[in-house]
């Protein structure tokens, strides 16, 4: 096992706060399968941890579960462990293909660091008649952000929440998640959907409170020590790009009002 320090309320640090989490899902492993030896852990953390600490905000995505079905919508007999967050590391790099759902994480974290790091945003960046504007500088972005799953283990495309709900009623399911944001410590934990927000709330035990924003959305949030919980669009919501470019731009305009 890698030498680590005592930091108290984490556990731990290590100069790779990827491996702590996947030591973490390991020495739990029995809890998070729930006694279905044929799924298996998708490891989900810090994209490039030396990208995460150099912003000058640190963001964080909060979802629900990994997919585990194929092209056809089938689900293997048995899953195999796997390095998700790997695997968004190859997409940032342009290893692998842009996804849609990371289509719009990328461009809501783009948007996040415009307004938040520079003050300023150039929707003609992104946007162009209705779609989105796909570049290098947009794909690495991704490399500055966190992504976590609120299930450890393949789901499926559709989820369950009744299921959700029975998985995290696992005290260790609950508190995994707890540690691993304790661990990467972000500014913000935006929260796909308001399912896996509300599972926030519950797992922090934390009431939403909502502000009005600029364009007549609102913004459901909570605190936790410095940081805030977001409720937002899933990042596989069907609204046009624009629709969703336009959206998270007034939620972080009013966001940069609570921090």
């Amino acid at each position: 096992m890698a030498k680590t320090i005592d930091i108290g309320i984490c556990g731990t640090q290590h100069v790779n706060k990827n491996e702590i989490i996947r030591e973490k899902l390991d020495s739990v492993r029995k809890d998070l399968l729930n006694g279905n030896n044929n799924n298996a852990l998708c490891y989900d953390g810090i994209v490039s941890e030396k990208d995460y600490k150099k912003s000058g905000f640190k963001l964080a995505f909060l979802l629900k579960e990994t997919n585990g079905n194929d092209s056809d919508g089938e689900s293997p007999e048995k899953y195999e462990d796997w390095d998700y967050i790997g695997w968004i590391r190859d997409i940032a790099e342009g290893k692998e293909k842009l996804y849609p759902t990371f289509r719009n994480i990328a461009m809501w974290s783009a948007e996040f660091f415009d307004i938040m790091e520079k003050g300023q945003l150039d929707k003609s960046q992104y946007i162009k008649d209705g779609a989105l504007v796909v570049n290098d500088e947009l794909v690495k972005v991704l490399k500055k952000i966190a992504l976590l799953n609120l299930k450890k283990t393949w789901g499926k495309g559709t989820t369950d929440w009744n299921d959700l709900n029975d998985y995290l009623l696992n005290e260790k399911a609950r508190f995994v998640v707890r540690d691993e944001i304790s661990l990467i410590n972000p500014d913000v934990v935006i929260c796909g959907s308001n399912q896996v927000f509300d599972f926030a709330c519950n797992i922090y035990n934390e009431k939403s409170e909502t502000i009005a924003t600029k364009k007549n959305n609102k913004l459901n949030y909570f605190k936790y020590g410095k940081t805030v919980f977001v409720s937002f669009y899933h990042p596989s919501c069907r609204k046009g790009r624009e629709m969703v470019f336009d959206y998270a731009e007034d939620i972080f305009e009013a966001l940069k009002t609570i921090m």
